[in-house]
């Protein structure tokens, strides 16, 4: 099972927030004074772990359960 072509839009989109998250952060923290190498580690230990911040924003798009259905039909034993 294949996911749909929205699924790569979400997801395309969902980087792009995230991104602009970062860069608004790291806009503000030069315009207060941190150099621009420290702005964006900053920036980002400030939003946290981007990873899980993406499996929780998919868990609320609410298919979740048909990823994992159609991974346990994939491994599901044919007789």
């Amino acid at each position: 099972m294949r996911f749909p072509f929205w699924r790569s839009k979400r997801e395309e989109e969902l980087e792009k927030e995230m991104t602009s998250h970062i860069e608004m952060s790291v806009e503000d923290r030069i315009d207060r004074g941190e150099m621009p190498a420290d702005a964006v580690v900053c920036a980002r230990r400030q939003l946290g772990n981007a990873g899980h911040i993406k499996e929780i924003t998919r868990n609320e798009w609410g298919w979740m359960w048909v990823e994992r259905l159609g991974r346990m039909c994939d491994m599901a034993p044919e007789f």
